[in-house]
């Protein structure tokens, strides 16, 4: 999200990284640094049960908010093939209650 003052970016981080500590996910990477012609602020978090990542940045010289969510659960069928079909057309099947 672009145009996001310094102050409102830490506030939303502060209230991020608290809501995710709450929830029991764990700090894996403290991302504040700083060169020349540049400042970024910002953290990755975990989620310790399924392995999804948030991460969270901010970067001074565009005043963009970054928030990046990864979730390493996709499977691809085994019944998938590349160019039998469009991919547009490919939908999910629902997952079992047992997974």
């Amino acid at each position: 999200m672009p145009g996001v003052p310094e102050a409102t970016a830490r506030d939303a981080q502060r209230r991020l990284r608290q809501r995710l500590v709450q929830k029991g996910w764990k700090l894996t990477h403290e991302g504040d640094r700083a060169g020349a012609t540049f400042r970024e602020l910002g953290f990755r978090f975990e989620n310790p049960v399924g392995g999804d990542q948030v991460d969270v940045q901010w970067n001074d010289s565009t005043t963009t908010l970054f928030i990046s969510v990864y979730a390493p659960c996709g499977q691809v069928p085994d019944d998938f093939v590349e160019y039998d079909w469009s991919e547009a057309d490919w939908q999910p099947k629902e997952q079992s209650a047992r997974l």
